[in-house]
């Protein structure tokens, strides 16, 4: 008589046995499998931030490269309200200097 641990009811499967499963790790010991489970998160977190990141540069990209300006619409402004509108908006700054402004804006949730 066999034992059931001797056949198989899939003849063609594999061996297995319990001597190739490697023993859990003791309590408080890192093993490197356990940054290889997070490798696949911080990728897509790396790639949603750069995704984010490009979408805002093209929003500022487009926004900087339509004509004229914000107040163009309105009726003439005398100067010393254009130029305190363009303190308050930063529009009187370098565009790199624009450009950290807004994204700092954005980290911070400043969408406006």
């Amino acid at each position: 008589m066999t034992s059931p641990h001797e056949t198989s009811a899939y003849p063609d499967a594999p061996e297995t046995s319990q001597s190739s499963i490697p023993p859990l790790p003791a309590r408080g010991q890192h093993t490197s499998d356990r940054r290889l489970r997070f490798a696949p998160i911080a990728g897509a977190m790396l790639e949603a931030m750069l995704t984010l990141w490009l979408l805002a540069t093209l929003c500022f990209v487009l926004l900087h490269a339509a004509p004229g300006g914000p107040f163009d619409n309105e009726r003439a402004l005398q100067p010393e309200l254009a130029s305190s509108l363009a303190a308050r908006y930063r529009l009187d700054e370098s565009l790199p200097t624009q450009y950290v402004h807004y994204l700092g804006d954005l980290v911070r949730g400043d969408l406006g």
